[in-house]
């Protein structure tokens, strides 16, 4: 739940998440008039940001699939503002019995809604209608302040800053914040780290083996715009290619793999339970 907008304004220890959609730059040029067509992809992106927002939350739209990891927590706080193409989630054990414990408990969900928002947004979007996309992001722990019309404080800024200043399309996880919840309780962590130790949340790990098909739209996803894009945005896409095949690699999907990025293990070969 969103701090009470009418209580006295008061930052509290908690972790934040900055996730930032991209693409909407792709189509946008300064001083030049927009096209029926670019207008069209706006309305477009409006609704996956604002379904995002609705997505998340402990009775968000994937509660079913991460109902076994929910735990019952009494008190702390859970809330979610999107602004143009961003959106940032707070959440504290703070005002709860066991302030540690409910963190961690609102962390593991937090873990899973955005694996599988992540996961959707690059597989599903395009067969209904919208636009496929990636997410980047930053989550850390620190003072933070969530209401109805306003987020800020300075694990908002830091969240901020870890999406600016990472390259790739992910969603980058402060080491700081294993020292403040107790990650052996996490059940399934959507945690994966590189091999220059960079953590992040491991969203191929929200696939359904029943629904390859699902995998099969990601991959296709990737291999559209392999082709169709250059400088900095295909380098994120030869990076989420390198990513894409360690998943299938360890899921023993090689049939999936994409093509000239087999070198895949040079960028992740450490697993988060060696932390």
């Amino acid at each position: 739940m969103n701090q009470e907008s009418d209580k006295k304004f008061e930052c509290i220890k908690g972790i934040m998440a900055f996730v930032d959609f991209l693409g909407l730059s792709n189509f946008l040029k300064v001083n030049t008039p927009m096209s029926n067509a670019d207008n069209e992809k706006i309305d477009r992106l409006n609704a996956q940001i604002h379904f995002f927002e609705s997505s998340l939350g402990h009775h968000g739209r994937f509660a079913e699939q991460t109902e076994k990891y929910q735990l019952k927590y009494d008190g702390g706080v859970w809330g979610a503002i999107s602004y143009s193409d961003n959106a940032s989630i707070f959440i504290s054990g703070e005002g709860s019995e066991n302030p540690n414990l409910t963190l961690t408990n609102l962390f593991e969900i937090l873990l899973a809604q955005l694996a599988y928002s992540q996961y959707e947004s690059a597989s599903d979007w395009k067969y209904d209608g919208f636009e496929n996309f990636l997410i980047r992001g930053g989550i850390t722990y620190g003072y933070g302040y969530i209401g109805k019309n306003i987020v800020t404080g300075p694990a908002h800024l830091h969240a901020f800053n870890i999406e600016q200043s990472d390259p790739y399309p992910r969603i980058v996880i402060d080491k700081k914040i294993f020292d403040n919840i107790d990650i052996t309780r996490l059940e399934k962590n959507f945690i994966i780290r590189d091999f220059y130790g960079t953590f992040f949340v491991d969203y191929l790990k929200a696939f359904n083996p029943d629904l390859l098909y699902c995998l099969e739209h990601v991959r296709d996803f990737i291999l559209e715009n392999l082709k169709s894009t250059k400088g900095s945005i295909l380098q994120k896409y030869q990076w989420t290619a390198r990513y894409f095949n360690y998943h299938c690699h360890r899921s023993n999907l090689n049939d999936l793999l994409i093509p000239e990025f087999e070198d895949y293990d040079k960028c992740f070969t450490k697993d988060f339970n060696v932390v």
